[in-house]
C-alpha cells in the first residue's frame, strides 16, 4: 500500500497509532454517548405531551325463553391528552445536563491519557526496533570478521604454521557468531511486530523505520531547560491531573442532584 512506502519517523508512528489504535477509537464513541446524554438531559426540561384514543363496538342479538328477540349493539370510544411539565425542581435538569457534560469531559480526558500512554509505548517500541536493528548490523560485521579469522587459520594451517586446533576453534567461533545473529534477527522481528500491533498496522514486515540519530546527529536535541520548568510543564499538561479536577467538579454536581431529589 501507499502507507508502506517511505520510511517511518517516530512522529509518523505516533500519529498513525493515535488515528488507528482501537482503544482510542472506542474512547471517541464513549465521548459521543456522553454528549447525547447531555442533550437528553436538556430536553427533559421541555413539556412532555402524550395522547390516547380507543374505540370498541359489539353487534348482535339475544333471544329469551319466550322467543322474544332483542338487538344488542354497543359503540364505545374514549380519548384524551396528558400533558406534563416540570415547573421547578431545584435545578435538577440543569444539573443533570451539567453532570452529563462533565462526564463527556472526563471521557475526553481519558482519551488524552490513552493517547499519552500509547505515545510512550510507541516511543519505547520504536527505540527497541532501532536497537535490535543496530545489533543485527553489528553482528553481521562480527560474522565477517570471524570468516576472515577462519580463512587466515586455514591458510596458515595448510603451510604448517599453526596447529589444526586453531582452525577448529575458529570454526566454533564462527558458528557461535551465526547463532547470535539468528537470535538478534528474531528479536528484531518480534520488536517490529510489537510496534505494528501498537499502530494497528497490518503488514509489520514492510515497516521501514528512519533512524533519527543517523539523520540529525545526536547533539541536535536540546535538553537545556531547568528541571523545575519541565516539572511545571508536566503538571500543567498531564491529563491525569485534569482527570482529578474534572472528577472533583463531578462530585460537586452529584451532591446538588441528591439535594434536588429532596425538593418538590
Amino acid at each position: 500500500g501507499t502507507m508502506a512506502q517511505g520510511s517511518w519517523s517516530l512522529r509518523r508512528c505516533i500519529d498513525y497509532a493515535i488515528a488507528h489504535n482501537l482503544p482510542v477509537k472506542q474512547q471517541d464513541i464513549k465521548v459521543a454517548i456522553k454528549i447525547l446524554d447531555q442533550e437528553m438531559a436538556l430536553r427533559e426540561r421541555l413539556p412532555s405531551v402524550s395522547g390516547y384514543a380507543n374505540g370498541y363496538t359489539t353487534f348482535g342479538h339475544s333471544q329469551d325463553v319466550f322467543g322474544t328477540i332483542r338487538r344488542n349493539d354497543n359503540l364505545n370510544s374514549n380519548m384524551g391528552i396528558n400533558g406534563e411539565v416540570t415547573l421547578y425542581q431545584y435545578n435538577y435538569s440543569k444539573n443533570q445536563a451539567k453532570k452529563a457534560l462533565g462526564e463527556a469531559e472526563q471521557e475526553r480526558i481519558e482519551k488524552e491519557i490513552l493517547k499519552r500512554n500509547l505515545s510512550i509505548q510507541v516511543m519505547e517500541a520504536y527505540l527497541q526496533v532501532l536497537l535490535n536493528q543496530a545489533l543485527v548490523v553489528a553482528q553481521d560485521s562480527a560474522i565477517g570478521f570471524s570468516l576472515q579469522l577462519l580463512d587466515k587459520a586455514e591458510k596458515s594451517t595448510a603451510v604448517g604454521a599453526t596447529a589444526v586446533s586453531v582452525v577448529a576453534e575458529a570454526k566454533a567461533n564462527l558458528l557461535r557468531e551465526k547463532q547470535q545473529y539468528q537470535q538478534y534477527h528474531k528479536e528484531m522481528q518480534q520488536s517490529l511486530l510489537k510496534l505494528a500491533q501498537l499502530l494497528n498496522y497490518p503488514d509489520y514486515k514492510s515497516l521501514q523505520l528512519s533512524d533519527p540519530v543517523l539523520e540529525n546527529g545526536i547533539n541536535s536535541v536540546p535538553i537545556s531547560r531547568e528541571l523545575s520548568v519541565l516539572k511545571e510543564e508536566a503538571y500543567l499538561h498531564n491529563p491525569v491531573f485534569a482527570k482529578f479536577r474534572s472528577q472533583l467538579e463531578g462530585i460537586d454536581i452529584e451532591s446538588k442532584l441528591i439535594k434536588s431529589a429532596l425538593y418538590p
